[in-house]
């Protein structure tokens, strides 16, 4: 999937980042900016922050009527450090609502991919037993 998918996530009580996300290949890259949440001025420079496949634990799709909201688990807490606003090893984007099916492709995609790195793993570890 090479489309980008807008995003929010609150970094703080007032603060909140913005941006785009995109699959490509076996790297989720986000680009984005912490802005403030009364006047909406940046507050950072555009941050570019590359996750690999194998530093997400899953991924999970949360939708209702009123919002989408794509989470992920990593294993490693140096990943979601890098993204404001995480909470320890979890990441939540909000996605706007129009965007709720290409969402839905990115989740299943992004889980596809760490199913397969994960039972490549566990065969690669069966046969080193």
């Amino acid at each position: 999937m090479n489309e980008r998918l807008p995003f929010t996530t609150d970094v703080n009580d007032f603060d909140y980042a913005s941006g785009l996300l995109s699959l490509q290949g076996q790297q989720l890259f986000l680009q984005m900016e912490v802005k403030d949440g009364f006047t909406e001025a940046p507050k950072t420079d555009l941050q570019e922050i590359t996750i690999q496949l194998h530093q997400l634990e899953k991924v999970v799709l949360k939708s209702n009527f009123f919002r989408v909201k794509l989470i992920l688990y990593t294993n490693d807490l140096k990943v979601a450090k890098q993204v404001p606003g995480y909470q320890n090893n979890v990441i939540k984007l909000k996605i706007p609502k129009k965007q709720a099916i290409n969402a839905k492709k990115l989740a299943a995609e992004l889980q596809l991919g760490i199913s397969e790195i994960q039972l490549r793993n566990a065969q690669r570890n069966r046969t080193n037993s």
